[in-house]
């Protein structure tokens, strides 16, 4: 008995913020259970996201120099996510978005892109896109 010390890490942010850092990928690997909500990542060059965060429901890819197409790693990354609602792939050079899909986002934006139009399939690969 007595007093014995914590083994348990401390709780994981909800928001993320990682602007302004020229990163390709997050700098941690977190767990699929992590408690992140929020994932600021703009300013940077990401190429990668990891799998399945569950709980993630905002990324912000404003400015990270993604395009023509969306890389293959986030695009697989973004479809696991299930409680994503907000996207934002603002000021990028996006020209097409052919290998994009979520079942439960709302709110994509796009401003500031190379897009000239939608793929034919976006709305069906978006139904909840408000």
């Amino acid at each position: 008995m007595g007093n014995q010390e914590s083994t348990s890490k401390p709780p994981e942010p909800e928001n993320i913020i990682l602007n302004d850092r020229k990163l390709k990928k997050l700098p941690f690997t977190p767990s699929k259970e992590s408690p992140i909500k929020n994932l600021y990542l703009s300013g940077n060059i990401f190429k990668t996201l990891p799998k399945y965060l569950k709980n993630v429901i905002m990324i912000d890819l404003t400015k990270n120099k993604l395009g023509p197409s969306l890389p293959i790693r986030i695009s697989e990354a973004l479809s696991t996510y299930t409680s994503l609602k907000q996207l934002y792939f603002t000021q990028n050079r996006l020209e097409d978005l052919n290998n994009l899909k979520n079942s439960s986002v709302s709110t994509i934006f796009l401003g500031q892109n190379r897009l000239y139009q939608l793929p034919d399939q976006f709305f069906a690969n978006f139904p909840e896109l408000q």
